[in-house]
């Protein structure tokens, strides 16, 4: 009596790296609504069949974050790891014109979020450590020249001398503000979003 289920599932081509990719499904299913539900019964687990196959279909598809997909983004759970910290990042001397961008954002995503208990921390650039900026979703305030982790994103606005450009080569003006939702580079299973500007 056995079900056969096809499933299809997308692996980001950023995960794909040297020396190759492990794969581990985990499958949760409940068969009633009865919360002294029998979980020692056999008939009733999700078997994976010695013959199961993985047939792969490429494609090249855009994966790169988007803001309207912002909540998702900084506020993301594990099905292990539970939810995911947001961590503020600002200079070790913030101006405050950076402290009040801090303020606003952060009263923002607040709105975003329905959980008044999520876990958010804030520290300075000097003061991050490495299992913070791996573990969480960062978002980075500040100018390129008073936050030096900027310069280790993958943005595609950040030219070579530290200063943000479009793509045609042509500098932001000081007075535009630059909101970027990015992958992290300390994990790409996490984002980081940017807010920055030239001057």
């Amino acid at each position: 009596g056995a079900e056969t289920i096809t499933t299809t599932f997308t692996i980001p081509a950023r995960l794909i790296k040297y020396p190759g990719l492990q794969l581990r499904f985990e499958a949760y299913q409940r068969v009633s609504d009865d919360s002294c539900e029998d979980s020692n019964i056999p008939s009733q687990w999700v078997r994976i069949l010695g013959d199961s196959q993985i047939a792969w279909a490429f494609a090249t598809t855009s994966d790169l974050p988007r803001l309207e997909d912002l909540s998702n983004l900084v506020f993301s759970r594990g099905l292990i790891d539970g939810q995911h910290p947001v961590l503020f990042v600002l200079p070790d001397v913030p101006s405050d014109v950076t402290l009040t961008a801090a303020v606003r954002a952060a009263a923002g995503l607040a709105q975003l979020v329905r959980n008044a208990a999520y876990p958010v921390a804030v520290t300075t650039v000097g003061a991050a450590t490495a299992e913070q900026l791996e573990t969480s979703n960062v978002v980075l305030v500040g100018l390129p020249s008073a936050n030096p982790l900027i310069a280790q994103l993958d943005s595609p606005l950040l030219g070579g001398d530290g200063l943000f450009a479009t793509a045609d080569d042509q500098l932001i003006p000081n007075e535009h503000g630059v909101v970027q939702v990015l992958v992290s580079p300390w994990n790409a299973e996490r984002h980081v979003l940017l807010l920055s500007a030239n001057a």
